[in-house]
């Protein structure tokens, strides 16, 4: 059968560094404070709330509240409590082109592959999807492989140009495809915001203001709603898994 093809044209791009950049800036604005490279290596829970946590400088912060968005490294933080959150890590590898012109001028998403041009002429191609158990984001010949195949049969004129850069990033994967938000069971003060596999950064607004409506006792949506991502729940079967469990 042939391929069908969509146009949507609102469809837009979202440079990370620079929503980063933006979020940091605002934060900073109004009081925010910072700690930059302060890994968090442990949760002290008192009763049924969490009192601190732990940085690997053996700091401890107190907090009212706490909100777990550690992707992919979330469950190591809740295990030593004893509570499992199914999140596993899946690796996906990344290839940027740089060309003498930008083409295509839209974005292709074809299956689970996208080729997204931007304007200084780079070329972002991506991405796989692998179990990162071993956590590690290093490339494989084979990952590489096999994106060079994909762009190439989508804009063959790239079989003339040699990628400039390679890379791998883990992306926090559910047994349903969907992240959990909500309190974590036990920990009446400690809110989760992880598992959004590969939409993280597009929903990061959404959750962020979830998560601070709940923290500031007015719940943004409908409790039914949101019952389908709660931490203790039993994964459905009507989404697409990003793990088998």
């Amino acid at each position: 059968e042939g391929m069908q093809a969509f146009t949507l044209p609102g469809f837009a791009q979202v440079r990370n560094p620079r929503h980063l950049k933006a979020l940091r800036a605002a934060c900073i604005l109004i009081g925010v404070q910072i700690h930059e490279g302060c890994e968090v290596v442990g949760l002290h829970r008192s009763g049924e709330r969490i009192s601190s946590v732990e940085t690997a400088a053996g700091a401890h912060i107190d907090g009212d509240w706490f909100v777990l968005a550690a992707g992919a490294w979330s469950p190591m933080l809740v295990g030593e409590l004893g509570i499992e959150l199914p999140v596993k890590p899946v690796r996906g590898q990344m290839l940027l082109y740089r060309t003498k012109a930008t083409f295509p001028k839209s974005i292709l998403l074809v299956g689970k592959r996208y080729v997204v041009p931007r304007r200084d002429g780079h070329l972002l191609v991506g991405s796989t999807e692998e179990d990162g158990g071993d956590f590690r984001t290093t490339t494989t010949e084979a990952g590489l492989r096999e994106l060079r195949t994909f762009v190439e049969s989508v804009l063959p004129v790239l079989r003339d140009f040699e990628p400039i850069r390679a890379w791998a990033g883990l992306r926090p994967g559910t047994p349903d495809g969907l992240p959990y938000l909500g309190i974590v069971p036990g920990c009446g003060n400690l809110i989760a915001a992880a598992g959004h596999y590969r939409s993280g950064l597009q929903l990061s607004p959404a959750t962020a203001e979830l998560i601070s409506a709940w923290i500031a006792g007015k719940p943004a949506f409908d409790p039914n709603f949101m019952h389908t991502f709660a931490v203790n729940r039993i994964s459905g079967k009507s989404h697409r898994p990003t793990f088998q469990s």
